[in-house]
């Protein structure tokens, strides 16, 4: 395995040996330590290729990294997620649910989980810290994800805080369609009531 620039796709490592590479499923690189997947082994190495931990078995799993920079990996084994500290190959948080790598906050690598029941028994959207698996918020909905905040239903806008920034008020026949930048509504009859709010 050669690490590459994105951006000219020029080699930036010295290769890095990965035995039965072909029948690897997913091989990724955090710092100094290599992390192998295939069906019969979830593998940890360093850049010389020597094993650091293996794992026997693992089933299949999605791996996905934390973010940008992040030493963290996130395993998914379809029942649950967790956090993983690949330089110290600690699990640093688990949550029973799929979560979604959302951006940085305020400095830290921010999740969200998708979704969960409340305490009300209604589904909410828990938004949490990757990197130490602290809770930030939680919002008593489903929410989608924007570049700014996150919509939940009936066009609520909540901010990175979760806290309800505004809502639109719209027909209960009326459709409302979320999009990144912001929320649309539109009657069924198409009249001048089409509203277009952004979260900003």
């Amino acid at each position: 395995v050669i690490e590459v620039d994105p951006l000219d796709l020029q080699p930036v490592s010295e290769p890095i040996p990965i035995d039965k590479i072909s029948e690897q499923r997913r091989v990724m690189v955090f710092g100094d330590t290599v992390v192998a997947y295939s069906l019969s082994a979830l593998n940890f190495l360093n850049r010389s290729g020597e094993i650091i931990m293996s794992l026997p078995n693992p089933g299949d799993l999605t791996l996905t990294s934390a973010g940008a920079g992040s030493d963290v990996l996130i395993i998914y084994d379809y029942s649950r997620a967790i956090g993983l500290d690949v330089q110290t190959l600690t699990p640093i948080w688990e949550r029973p649910i799929f979560v979604a790598p959302f951006g940085v906050v305020d400095g830290e690598i921010i999740g969200v989980t998708r979704p969960q029941t409340s305490t009300s028994g209604e589904p909410s959207t828990e938004v949490f810290s990757l990197e130490t698996g602290e809770t930030k918020c939680v919002i008593d909905a489903e929410v989608e994800l924007a570049q700014n905040g996150f919509y939940g239903p009936d066009g609520v806008a909540y901010d990175l805080h979760c806290v309800e920034h505004w809502a639109i008020a719209a027909d209960d026949e009326a459709k409302v369609h979320i999009i990144d930048a912001g929320v649309v509504t539109a009657e069924p009859t198409g009249d001048n009531t089409t509203e277009i709010r952004y979260l900003s």
